[in-house]
């Protein structure tokens, strides 16, 4: 089953430009999915496990939770969405870093001014920025 520019595959799976800085910084979990070359934008919906290698010609096509819980637990980074509702929802992040007990360090943070009007674009931007920091 392929999915081509439809709600799933923009709400649940990263976007290609996301996909290929993953894999360019060694993102290799399993997903449910990959995009089969860089010229058609699609999901191919099959389960990837790279550990048999195979795979590793495609380009995985993780869910938006499997990239953050990849950079959580191993690059200890986190990312925190933001909502100002000054009046229409505006989205923004910041990243921090998780050194020991109780010591958080602010590592990136989108300027105020800066605001996303979708949820989506925001988490693509604070995942990309948070690839610079690997």
């Amino acid at each position: 089953m392929f999915l081509k520019n439809n709600k799933i595959m923009k709400e649940l799976f990263v976007q290609l430009t996301l996909a290929n800085k993953l894999k360019e910084k060694g993102f290799k979990k399993s997903c449910f999915g990959f995009y089969p070359n860089d010229e058609n934008p699609c999901i191919q919906l099959c389960s990837i496990d790279h550990k048999f290698g195979w795979w590793d010609d495609y380009i995985s096509a993780p869910l938006y939770q499997q990239v953050i819980d990849w950079l959580r637990e191993k690059h200890n980074l986190y990312i925190i969405e933001q909502l100002d509702m000054t009046c229409d929802p505006k989205y923004c992040y910041e990243i921090y870093r998780y050194e020991d007990f109780g010591n958080w360090t602010l590592v990136s943070k989108r300027p105020d001014m800066f605001l996303y009007l979708n949820p989506i674009e925001n988490l693509n931007a604070a995942i990309m920025e948070a690839l610079t920091l690997i």
